[in-house]
């Protein structure tokens, strides 16, 4: 069962003034650049850190290089990045809510933390005081180490719409910044005007104040910079009409302007802020999630799973049952299994279009509560989920806890099992780790071991071409025969 993140910040303070989605950089007058790149730099510079979604930290200008942290090989989990700024280093903020001390920074406790679900969004340091703030997608703010309960902001309960926190400069509290472009006040901070307004667009992506005069400014998607508060418009930066990728803003705590940061890791310096170097670069790889140097940081946007590419070729259905007293809720399962065969990194990648009907259809889905799970006939036992003819089971004990043998998230887990049952009902047998350090194959075992391999929940190319062949009539039939446990 989700945890329900505990909104601490309440009620819709004064939202950014509303302009017309078409002028999407009204009030800043940008450069287009045509792809992201890294700017050249001569001379030191005021520096930072920018957070790939690993968790990897990478300097720029002249900040040092730190140790600590975290890092998810594989895993797009890391959310955001601040920096302590009453001492050494910093934080790094994981999607579950976790804090992970770097460069020297100290342990804190706080926060909120919500295990298997990615829905924390930002993370703001407190100037005046001890810890900070973490944001959760719905709009609660979480002290941690030691900062102050905070009351304002804004409540979207349900609602994954929260993009960005920073703290005031020159006073009590902050804001806290939703897709749309809504500016919400917090912790005494007043209400600001200017910024931009999208509604119905999910397209702000970060908020930084700025540190040599009143006000800040709100980033969006394609790179348009937009003054709240006071804050003078600025020229400079990037500029990708059309293209969602710029991810983070940093102000410069040394002199004017700042720098953005885009998804490949490109950073573009604004408002008269130096040039840098340093940071990382991943060309045509949409992998950053943060920037933050002293006295700033800006939240994450998650990008959007890749839409369908691949032509149907088959319909299948499937209904969804469920079997015994499962503790879960039956209609998480329904959501998890829509999720997965929806998604274009699975069995739809070979042609496949996965249709719910209310009962019957092609195979079933079911949540068994782990003591039935036998009574689907051997090979399957009440350890682990199995496939049994035109039945997938999946066992609730897994289904809510995962297995111990599986390093990543329960998020992630619950796609590998589905994946790995439907994929012995579409006709697969077992695989093994092809060498040590390679993604497992779906169809491993990975709920009983992973042989050396990295966890992996989705189909490698040379399972959807198998699949492909078979659905083309090149391969083995795809009627189920006999059982498979996981």
């Amino acid at each position: 069962m989700r945890r329900t993140p505990t909104i601490t910040a309440a009620g819709r303070g004064a939202a950014a003034a509303i302009v017309a989605a078409a002028l999407l950089v009204a009030g800043a007058v940008l450069a287009p650049v045509s792809t992201p790149r890294a700017e050249a730099a001569a001379a030191p510079a005021p520096g930072g850190w920018v957070l790939d979604g690993f968790g990897g930290l990478h300097r720029f200008g002249s900040a040092p290089a730190v140790t600590g942290g975290a890092y998810w090989p594989g895993w797009d989990i890391a959310r955001g990045i601040g920096v302590n700024d009453s001492g050494p280093g910093g934080w790094v903020l994981d999607g579950w809510g976790g804090l992970h001390p770097f460069g020297g920074a100290p342990v804190v406790t706080g926060g909120a933390f919500f295990p298997g679900w990615d829905i924390t969004r930002g993370i703001a340091v407190n100037d005046s005081g001890p810890g900070g703030w973490v944001l959760d997608g719905w709009g609660g703010i979480h002290p941690f180490g030691g900062a102050p309960v905070v009351y304002g902001g804004a409540s979207f309960p349900g609602w994954d719409i929260m993009r960005g926190i920073a703290v005031n400069d020159s006073g009590p509290g902050g804001w806290v910044l939703d897709g749309w472009g809504g500016i919400h006040p917090f912790g005494g901070a007043p209400a600001v005007t200017g910024g931009a307004y999208w509604p119905g667009w999910d397209i702000a992506r970060g908020i930084a104040v700025n540190h040599s005069g009143p006000g800040g400014w709100v980033l969006d998607g394609w790179g348009g910079l937009h003054p709240f508060g006071g804050a003078p418009p600025v020229t400079g930066s990037a500029f990708f009409p059309g293209w969602d990728i710029a991810r983070g803003v940093l102000a410069n705590t040394a002199g004017p302007g700042g720098w953005v940061v885009d998804g490949w890791g490109g950073l573009h310096r604004f408002g008269g802020a130096p040039a840098v170097t340093g940071g990382a670069f991943f060309p045509g790889w949409d992998i950053i999630r943060g920037i933050a140097g002293a006295g700033g940081s800006s939240g994450s946007h998650v990008p959007p799973k890749p839409a369908r590419t691949t032509p149907i070729l088959r319909t299948v259905t499937y209904s969804i049952a469920v079997r015994g007293a499962p503790v879960s809720n039956v209609d998480d399962l329904a959501a998890a299994v829509a999720d997965t065969y929806a998604d274009n990194r699975g069995w739809s990648a070979a042609g496949l279009d996965f249709v719910r009907v209310p009962s019957g259809g092609d195979f079933t889905v079911w949540l068994a509560q782990a003591s039935t799970v036998p009574s689907f006939g051997a090979p399957c036992d009440s350890t682990y989920s199995c496939t049994q003819g035109r039945n997938v089971i999946i066992n609730d004990d897994r289904f809510r806890s995962g297995s111990q043998f599986w390093p990543g998230p329960l998020s992630e887990y619950r796609h590998m099992v589905i994946n790995h049952e439907t994929g012995h009902w579409l006709g697969f047998g077992h695989s093994f780790c092809p060498a040590p350090g390679a993604l497992a194959p779906v169809m491993q075992q990975q709920s009983k071991g992973m042989q050396g391999c990295a966890v992996n929940p989705w189909p490698l190319p040379g399972e959807i071409d198998a699949e492909l062949h078979r659905i083309r009539g090149f391969g083995a039939s795809t009627t189920p025969v006999g059982g498979w446990s996981e």
